[in-house]
């Protein structure tokens, strides 16, 4: 009985772990002068490809983030505010989102990267490098500028979710040991009593 109570109290917080915000979703690249659908999409492909190589990055794989963008719907507003970015984030269930966007004036390409972080929908970061010909090395420059110093200033924090799950664990633990301590021992195929 005590090892059921156990399991479900552990199911219960890796259940809470789990619907926990994690990762950075890449969002379709917002456009301007560029109509192309098909450029906009190898954009977005290569902007995954080269963000999942950055280890403080965190990016959400390529599969998932089309999985959760479609499943949610999710599309964003020419103007969007700091709730718009926090509901687009909690929609994705991610910590961070990046809005990438592209604007071509004359041969030239501006490319921007924005990080928001998903709790409140503040802007971390923002990029914006320009391309001389050169998209793919345009691409990596503002991918790594924007999660450059990614560490800085961040700390490890524990939601309170898991210190609840914490403190019903421990209370299971502690029950478990006190009960178990308290009950009367029985030797067993005629072991000696075990001394308490």
């Amino acid at each position: 009985m005590r090892t059921i109570g156990f399991l479900l109290l552990l199911l219960g917080w890796t259940t809470a772990k789990a619907a926990e915000p994690t990762g950075v979703a890449l969002l379709d690249f917002q456009a301007k002068g560029i109509l192309d659908k098909a450029v906009l999409r190898q954009l977005w492909e290569r902007s995954q490809e080269i963000a999942s190589g950055i280890p403080a990055a965190d990016m959400l794989s390529t599969e998932e983030t089309r999985k959760r963008v479609f499943d949610q719907n999710i599309l964003v507003a020419t103007r969007c505010d700091a709730a718009c970015y926090q509901r687009i984030a909690q929609k994705l269930g991610t910590k961070e989102i990046l809005v990438p966007s592209v604007e071509k004036t004359g041969d030239q390409l501006k490319i921007t990267f924005a990080r928001y972080r998903g709790e409140n929908g503040q802007k971390v970061r923002e990029v914006s490098v320009w391309s001389d010909g050169r998209v793919g090395r345009a691409l990596t420059t503002g991918l790594f500028k924007v999660f450059d110093g990614a560490s800085e200033g961040s700390s490890i924090t524990i939601p309170s979710a898991a210190w609840k799950s914490f403190g019903i664990l421990g209370l299971g633990i502690g029950t478990t040991l006190i009960l178990g301590t308290t009950q009367e021992r029985e030797p067993v195929d005629g072991a000696p009593p075990i001394p308490l």
